[in-house]
């Protein structure tokens, strides 16, 4: 679909005021960053100017970040090349994150008028799990955007050669900017099998001969994509041999770190109660975006068949994951710091969250709704991309927010810009104007949280921000 040009222009407009707005932050450093900068301090700056004082022999098994080292060794060549200057370091960083809005925009460009565009893409650009890693030296966008390319390929219906080169391509990068986003293969699998009219016959009791007739084409569309895709997986699997483990030596887990004097943070084992707090997110940040999805709401409403089916499954899909494993606040278990303190405030029954059980079903009904506003294969990539994401960070200990939200704000706006709208008289103007008004609403209340939390002090100690200065500053040859 073409880009519309005065959407195009209104979303790079957003863009260039989020590059404007990070670039006054870093040059005048106006924020403390609290926890983005002890990160920032005591990992990733440390672990950036140990690649260039290495440079070009790198040591990529002992370095400070539990993540793979791509954004790390790009941030080394600016420090090696252009300045070493932390401010510098910290802009070149924000590349990452302008160039994740863009594409966003872009893409939102294709689907939605110019105030719609600009209006989706407050939301990612204010989340403070988006906005810290564009102004401190963290890695998420970098892996974000890499997410978002393969997110949109897997959407796009032609599934060839040119677009699964792009793709491998996209996912060898994502493997080296975050190991756990190897699931975003899955997705291109699975875009690959459904092909362009997004059918999925094996979910039907008996296929019909039609759908029999399409499975040699489907399935050698799904080998061709795996074959693309191997290069990832052989990188991760180079990573996992030298580390000994899915996360460098030193957040294994029991690793003394004289830097900050402790143990470092054990970066392995899972987590069950990801799930249901992923769905608490879902439905939580949804409700600002129920005006896109006004036709399939109008379709429960008149209790359509597939709409009520699809609600009622994911309401009860949501109840589930929020009452099998526990749920309460707990620091020990990885279930602490975002929304965490809000369940903190609720009650328990045994051990399950009062607050992060109502919204796993709120959410897996919202999710239902969201299937039902899409076209099939939209929905279908969409929701699988959601569910391998969930998948991979089950898999990690801390179910932290600022691991899920950028995935959850990035699948509900993509959802809201794709859904099926009545262009002409049938939705009232007041949803019209909540359509555009809901992100918005929701822009100024992550950007207030945003704002809250990074003017916070840092955490770090004199004596570990020394150390830091020391390593940050050391000589390059």
């Amino acid at each position: 679909m073409p880009v519309n040009t005065k959407s195009l222009l209104a979303g790079l407009g957003v863009v260039a005021a989020f590059a404007l707005v990070i670039g006054v932050v870093v040059a005048m450093d106006l924020l403390a960053g609290g926890r983005a900068t002890y990160d920032q301090d005591l990992y990733h700056a440390m672990a950036v100017r140990q690649f260039a004082a290495q440079w070009p022999n790198f040591d990529l098994v002992n370095y400070r970040s539990a993540t793979t080292p791509g954004y790390h060794l790009v941030l080394a060549a600016v420090a090696r090349f252009v300045s070493a200057d932390l401010a510098v370091l910290r802009l070149g960083g924000s590349l990452f994150t302008i160039g994740l809005l863009a594409t966003l925009a872009v893409a939102l460009a294709r689907r939605s008028g110019p105030m719609m565009t600009a209006a989706l893409l407050l939301p990612v650009g204010a989340s403070v799990y988006v906005f810290g890693p564009a102004v401190f030296l963290l890695p998420d966008n970098a892996a974000w955007w890499a997410v978002l390319g393969v997110m949109l390929i897997a959407l796009d219906r032609r599934v060839n050669l040119r677009t699964l080169t792009i793709t491998g391509v996209l996912l060898v990068l994502l493997v080296w900017a975050r190991q756990i986003h190897v699931w975003a293969a899955g997705v291109v699998w699975f875009a690959a099998w459904m092909g362009e009219n997004g059918s999925l016959w094996l979910a039907r009791a008996a296929p019909s001969e039609s759908d029999r007739s399409t499975l040699r084409p489907r399935l050698a569309r799904a080998s061709v994509a795996l074959v693309f895709t191997l290069p990832a997986f052989l990188m991760l699997a180079y990573f996992v041999r030298s580390w000994g483990g899915l996360v460098p030596p030193l957040f294994q887990g029991e690793v003394f770190d004289p830097v900050v004097g402790e143990n470092a943070p054990n970066s392995t084992g899972g987590n069950f109660a990801t799930p249901a707090f992923v769905l608490t997110l879902v439905g939580l940040f949804g409700v600002f975006f129920l005006g896109s999805f006004y036709l399939a709401i109008a379709r429960l409403i008149a209790r359509e068949r597939g709409v009520v089916v699809a609600v009622a499954i994911g309401a009860g899909v949501g109840l589930v994951l929020a009452v099998v494993p526990q749920t309460f606040w707990s620091i020990e278990q990885g279930r602490y710091s975002g929304f965490w303190t809000i369940a903190r405030k609720f009650p328990d029954i045994a051990g399950r969250s009062v607050f992060i059980t109502g919204g796993s079903v709120v959410g897996g009904a919202m999710l239902g709704l969201v299937w039902s506003a899409l076209t099939r294969r939209e929905a279908w990539v969409l929701v699988v991309s959601l569910l391998g994401f969930t998948a991979a960070q089950t898999a990690t200990f801390f179910a932290w927010q600022r691991y899920l939200e950028p995935m959850v704000l990035l699948v509900l706006v993509l959802a809201a810009s794709r859904a099926v709208w009545d262009q002409e008289s049938r939705a009232p103007k007041l949803v019209g104007a909540a359509r555009m008004a809901g992100p918005m609403v929701l822009a100024v209340i992550l950007a207030g949280i945003t704002y809250t939390e990074l003017r916070r002090p840092s955490t770090i100690s004199a004596d570990q921000k020394s150390i830091s200065v020391q390593g940050s500053n050391a000589s390059l040859p």
